[in-house]
């Protein structure tokens, strides 16, 4: 049903009323100009040969029924529920035709984070000519190790100092770490 209510410019109320409307089915209407097509996908690369994953790729599949250019939007999250990575893209979409769309989940933010688990998408698809949401969808990754991830940058094996007596009076002038 609907509810009418008539007011004037002060905000003082005229009259109202309910009205019911017919009875319609979702099928009904016009559905959305691009939507996403299920399951999305992950698959963890090694680039290297070094037995470390790199980088994890995760694809979405979207299919259209009107060209045009869509606003996507995808939010990642960590296995904590916090934010992990967000990407806005805008995609030039044909009818007729089901595209992918791959993004990247960087093995060194997977290292650095230190969590293991499955990181949590969602995706957003928008009309960029009205900015209308034309879908929404979530999906979780495999479980994925941090440590199965290329170790970030350099890293000390071992560490040693000691002081060093320049003068020879018996108190330290340097610390060589």
């Amino acid at each position: 049903y609907v509810y009418l209510n008539l007011v004037r410019d002060n905000s003082t109320s005229v009259d109202y009323d309910t009205y019911y409307t017919d009875y319609y089915l979702n099928t009904d209407f016009e559905g959305p100009g691009a939507w996403f097509v299920t399951p999305f996908e992950d698959v963890a690369v090694d680039t290297d040969g070094d037995w470390y994953y790199n980088f994890v790729n995760v694809t979405l599949y979207i299919e259209c029924s009107e060209t045009g250019l869509y606003d996507l939007v995808v939010e990642v999250e960590d296995p904590w529920g916090y934010d992990f990575l967000t990407v806005r893209e805008t995609v030039s979409l044909t009818a007729g035709l089901t595209v992918s769309y791959t993004f990247q989940l960087e093995g060194d933010d997977i290292r650095e984070n230190g969590l293991s688990g499955d990181y949590y998408i969602e995706a957003y698809l928008y009309s960029n000519a009205t900015g209308l949401e034309q879908d929404y969808e979530y999906y979780y990754t495999d479980y994925y190790y941090y440590s199965d991830f290329d170790p970030v940058g350099l890293y000390f094996d071992y560490c040693d100092d000691f002081g060093r007596d320049l003068d020879s009076d018996g108190y330290y002038d340097e610390l060589v770490v």
